[in-house]
């Protein structure tokens, strides 16, 4: 499921599947902090609820974004290409999650790729149609949209301060170590 060839639209609310009760999906869901199910469940009525199966690519790298994945079940795997084609983990990342909003954000293509992990759920919401509810004053979409800023602004933060400490550390400051606060930053929605 790619910007470019959604997925499979998820099962309707008669067989029990994925669009059923959007706000219950989403209830704990760091982003709608402070919002009640009756606005949750009208920001996602804009998107595509879709079912994800495993190894199924959500994003592409080097293609324009799209849409947001706001994920409600699954485990997912961001990785990047090099110029040999070999693929490079970068995160892993279980659900509660949004991937894309880097891109949107910027407009820049995608700088990563992110394949599911496991079988789970998305909606996946238009980046056009998020910027005219944005144009239209939608208050929500507005909340929503300045959550998933600030938690990128305090990503970069607390990647700053993670380089000064290793810079201090001089040269023998381990690799892995990084690695490993990179993957907190990018599957820690509340950091």
């Amino acid at each position: 499921m790619s910007d470019t060839s959604p997925g499979r639209p998820a099962a309707d609310a008669t067989d029990g599947g994925a669009a059923s009760d959007p706000a219950e999906r989403f209830r704990d869901f760091p982003l709608f902090k402070g919002l009640d199910d009756e606005q949750v469940a009208a920001f996602l009525a804009h998107g595509d609820w879709l079912d994800v199966t495993a190894g199924e690519l959500l994003i592409e790298q080097e293609e324009a974004g799209g849409s947001l994945y706001f994920v409600s079940r699954g485990d997912l795997e961001v990785f990047a290409r090099d110029e040999h084609g070999g693929e490079h983990v970068l995160a892993q990342i279980a659900a509660p999650a949004v991937v894309g909003e880097l891109e949107f954000l910027t407009g820049e293509p995608r700088a990563a790729s992110v394949r599911a992990r496991t079988a789970g759920h998305a909606v996946a919401l238009s980046c056009d149609r998020l910027l005219e509810r944005l144009r239209a004053g939608d208050k929500v979409t507005s909340r929503v949209l300045f959550a998933v800023a600030c938690v990128l602004a305090r990503r970069l933060a607390a990647m700053n301060r993670k380089f000064v400490e290793l810079d201090q550390r001089g040269p023998g400051a381990r690799f892995d170590e990084l690695r490993d606060f990179q993957t907190r930053l990018m599957s820690e929605w509340t950091m």
